[in-house]
């Protein structure tokens, strides 16, 4: 806003600066002239800068406040006949500006102009304006809106972790808190003073309300000039209002009213020789010369002004003490109560700290009725109440129902008051698992992302298929995840039926994510021929899916068919010939939601490639026994990408079968590397290792198998062996020592600790 009042400054004092500047050579000379010149242009300095942090802060309001302002001011010096002189020192800014922008690069500024946090804003918006319809007279009352928006805020703008206590345009909250009659009479003042400042002083159109003359138009060019500018602040402020809550900010809003006051003041009043003479009608009172009188004056407004202090943040501090002693209190009752033996009664410090939390809470609705998270705490300490109590808390158990139903009523859109709700009830009785269960339905309706934790909430209960189905809505997409979820958790038999269910209203798309799904869920309850009948059904209305085949010829392996090796085939050239059309995701046409169920099961190879493909071929060739092409698909599928452990212990299989010992070996030991708990995997190693005569390593490995499973008589027998090969008598006797200890009648390590016990 200081940027409008100083160029105005800078316009008005060229025409006294040429008059006042003398020739440049005698600037040169004298150093009180040269002194002088630097005084009068320092300020177009500071009006460059000021220009420029504009740009460099990306504000998009202020970019447009300072577009409107200098437009606005450029017509104001039009019609006043001072064109030329604004035109050139806004053609002078506007040079600088580009000229420093091209130099750091406008990208920062262009990516800001076009970022999606502008879309937030309209949202916030179309939410805020149904607030009109519910208060339209006197509207939600001054500062309140933080308060009302909780019942308007949507899912869509973060309703449970965003808050917003302002409309993000201080315009549109202010219709909102005043409703039309603030309105009305805000513009009503806002005309007033258009029609005085402008329309009287500034184009003599009309008289001055207070004016003590008919004509009171202005013609004085430093007057005019800074009048203009003030002006121009205040409309940039009002612009930036539009889209922002910049008078919020207390030092904007003192700046706006003083640049008002010194509008009002340059129209106002005529700077003679004589002095200032105000051309309207004004009452004064003198406080006289002395000391005392003025005293005592600032006295009384510093008094004044300290008086209003407590009644600006005494709400605030009225809310934040019973709300910060209400959750300690809770925390501490909590604890108490998860330190007792079980059946033990709940010590009386529970019970009464309890109790102060409910008082706390209570009292803090007082204040703020309409905040739904104060109804939730409430909730929740009735309810930690009610279990202070015992059996005598039913009637504190239904009031933090209400309570919770309360919360939810006054944000409808929020889905963690909704899974906060289900939580409470199935803290009570079996009666209250439909209220858990529709409340669960209608969180993961606004967030999917809350099924997992209601489904750990739910599965204590032991819910039949048709209940688990309840707790979501009835689409396809969360049917499936709900049965992932499921599956995940060890509920195979309801997973199972689920995902039928969401297969019967999905439409094509879904219904072939849906089926790869189910599938997998069949080979892994060993269900082959259910699994090998949806992949054939999915690839009917998806012929020549790479993950469909895969799927197949899992289901065909694992039936025992021998076309499931063509199958693996087939799958692998699919994925080559969909990866060199440009395809990259596996299932590229399905819904976001059914995406992310693909993605939790696949991970990174949700990416279609077609490396993974040959590693299942690979493994079907190596299950089969058919070493030499098995050895070529995985040197194959390590020239494509790098192998998990599984894959280098079964290409160390195949280079082992096929003669290639040291390539073997090496693979072996890449396979530990990447998962050393895998015994097998370091079991194979250590033998490999004693086979090619590298005993110090093979002894290392055996010790650290013995590590693993301190109580396998098979790793000791083989460490022991290794210490008698290495010619560690000592040792050899200790680890048969341990054998005997673990298996008594173990025949080797008998015949051994007798044979070394002989002299």
């Amino acid at each position: 806003m200081a940027w409008s009042p100083s160029l105005r400054y800078l316009a008005a004092r060229r025409g006294q600066a040429r008059s006042e500047s003398g020739r440049l050579a005698d600037i040169v000379r004298s150093p009180r002239d040269r002194e002088a010149a630097l005084r009068r242009h320092l300020p177009a300095f500071g009006v460059g800068l000021m220009t420029l942090a504009m740009v460099l802060t990306l504000s998009r309001g202020a970019l447009v406040s300072l577009a409107v302002t200098g437009a606005l001011g450029l017509l104001a010096a039009a019609r006043l006949g001072r064109l030329r002189r604004s035109l050139a020192l806004a053609c002078a800014l506007g040079a600088m500006i580009l000229g420093y922008g091209l130099w750091i690069g406008l990208g920062p500024l262009l990516h800001r102009v076009g970022s999606a946090d502008a879309l937030g804003r309209v949202l916030q918006w179309q939410a805020t304006l149904p607030m009109l319809a519910v208060f339209p007279t006197f509207g939600v009352g001054l500062g309140a809106y933080k308060e009302a928006f909780f019942h308007f805020q949507p899912s869509t703008l973060g309703a449970g972790h965003m808050y917003f206590p302002y409309a993000h345009s201080d315009l549109l909250q202010l219709l909102i808190e005043t409703g039309p009659l603030g309105a009305a009479l805000a513009l009503w003042a806002a005309g007033r003073v258009t029609r005085d400042l402008l329309g009287a002083h500034l184009l003599g159109r009309g008289r001055c309300p207070v004016g003590r003359d008919t004509d009171a138009r202005r013609s004085d060019p430093f007057s005019v000039g800074i009048a203009i500018g003030a002006l121009g602040a205040v409309v940039a402020l009002l612009v930036h209002s539009a889209v922002d809550f910049p008078a919020r900010i207390p030092a904007d809003g003192i700046l706006a009213a003083a640049c008002l006051g010194l509008a009002t003041t340059a129209m106002h009043t005529r700077f003679t020789g004589a002095g200032p003479i105000p051309v309207e009608v004004i009452r004064a009172r003198s406080l006289g010369s002395g000391l005392a009188q003025r005293v005592v004056a600032a006295a009384l407004a510093l008094g004044l002004a300290s008086g209003l202090v407590p009644w600006i943040i005494g709400p605030a501090r009225v809310e934040a003490a019973p709300a910060e002693r209400a959750q300690s209190g809770l925390a501490e009752a909590r604890r108490l109560l998860a330190a007792r033996a079980p059946g033990e009664q709940a010590p009386p410090e529970a019970q009464a700290l309890a109790t102060a939390a409910v008082t706390d809470l209570r009292r803090l609705l007082a204040s703020t009725p309409s905040n739904p998270f104060v109804h939730e705490r409430l909730a929740w300490a009735l309810e930690l109440q009610s279990a202070a109590r015992g059996d005598g808390g039913a009637d504190l158990h239904r009031a933090a129902l209400l309570s919770m139903q309360r919360a939810v009523a006054l944000q409808p859109e929020n889905p963690y008051l909704y899974r906060s709700q289900a939580a409470l009830n199935l803290t009570g009785e079996a009666s209250g698992l439909d209220v858990a269960l529709a409340a669960g339905r209608r969180a993961v309706d606004l967030d999917p992302a809350l099924l997992p934790d209601l489904v750990d909430r739910l599965a204590p209960r032991g819910l039949a298929v048709a209940q688990w189905a309840d707790l979501v809505p009835a689409r396809p997409a969360t049917l499936t995840a709900l049965a992932a979820q499921l599956e995940s958790r060890g509920f195979l038999r309801e997973a199972d039926a689920l995902y039928e269910r969401a297969l019967q209203s999905a439409g094509t798309d879904e219904a072939t994510a849906i089926r790869w799904a189910w599938a997998q869920l069949l080979l892994g309850i060993r269900q082959p021929a259910r699994a090998l009948a949806q992949t054939d059904a999915a690839l009917a209305r998806s012929p020549g899916h790479p993950e469909l085949l895969l799927t197949r010829a899992r289901a065909l392996a694992a039936l025992g068919r021998p076309e499931a090796l063509a199958a693996f085939s087939e799958a692998l050239q699919s994925a080559q010939a969909r990866q060199s059309a440009g395809e990259r995701l596996v299932f590229a046409a399905e819904t976001p939601a059914l995406r992310a169920i693909v993605s939790s099961r696949l991970g990174l190879d949700s990416k279609l490639s077609t490396a993974r493909y040959r590693r299942a071929l690979a493994q079907r060739l190596s299950d089969e026994g058919r070493w030499p092409a098995a050895r070529a698909e995985w040197d194959r599928a390590l020239a494509e990408g790098p192998l998990d452990a599984a894959g280098h212990f079964a290409h160390a299989q195949a280079l082992e079968a096929t003669g290639e010992r040291a390539r073997a070996l090496e693979a072996y030991g890449q396979a530990v590397a990447l998962d050393a708990r895998a015994v097998t995997y370091r079991v194979r190693l250590a033998e490999r290792l004693w086979e090619a005569e590298q005993y110090v390593q093979g002894l290392a490995e055996w010790q650290r198998l013995v590590e693993q499973e301190p109580r396998n008589v098979h790793m000791r027998v083989a460490l022991a062996r290794a210490y008698l090969k290495t010619g560690d008598r000592d040792r050899a006797l200790g680890e048969y020592r341990r054998v005997l200890s673990l298996e008594p009648g173990h025949a080797e390590a008998r015949q051994v600790m007798a044979r070394l016990a002989q002299p």
